[in-house]
């Protein structure tokens, strides 16, 4: 099949359409085969499922050259709203996990002096990494603030099964996200 420059992919898309089939009994394989000829043109909404890649560039080619006819419009839309929700999930776990360990440095006694340093490189990696994505996405500062509190007080639930953190504690958005801020008072 490389020999023609087809995969198994576009190959199997004959079966989509009207084929031609025929027994090949050019040799003796001791088993019935048969061959087909089809027209092996895949749709675009059909591509999106068999090769993502292909269909990614197959778009990406169309858009480049303003050629719209039998855009594949539905799953454009929802790769593009996609993405957008992706980037909404790395921001609310970089943030959960800021929290997490601002925590840890401020109340986890026990284990603050054998993981200080560690805590302390994560809290500054996940803060380099929100602020990456708020320069990305700007208008993310709005949902950052808006997911902010939810987003503590689940973190604080759960941590507090963990070690003992105070019942009525708030920190602000302001203050997590100073660049040199690591749980001090």
């Amino acid at each position: 099949m490389s020999k023609h420059g087809i995969d198994f992919v576009r190959a199997a898309a004959i079966f989509n359409n009207p084929i031609l089939e025929r027994e090949d009994n050019r040799y003796d394989y001791n088993e019935s085969r048969l061959i087909a000829i089809g027209m092996a043109k895949i749709s675009i909404k059909d591509l999106h499922n068999q090769d993502f890649n292909l269909w990614v560039e197959t778009i990406k080619q169309k858009i480049e050259k303003r050629d719209f006819v039998d855009m594949d419009w539905d799953n454009l839309l929802d790769e593009i709203d996609d993405m957008g929700k992706s980037e909404k999930r790395s921001l609310e776990s970089y943030l959960q996990r800021l929290i997490e360990h601002i925590f840890k440095l401020k109340y986890w006694e026990s284990e603050r002096e054998r993981n200080y340093r560690h805590w302390c490189a994560e809290v500054a990696n996940f803060r380099n990494q929100i602020n990456r994505l708020l320069k990305r996405n700007p208008s993310f500062n709005r949902y950052l603030e808006e997911i902010y509190s939810e987003i503590f007080v689940e973190v604080l639930q759960v941590r507090s099964l963990e070690f003992d953190i105070p019942d009525r504690i708030f920190i602000k958005l302001e203050v997590i996200m100073q660049p040199n801020y690591f749980g001090e008072n």
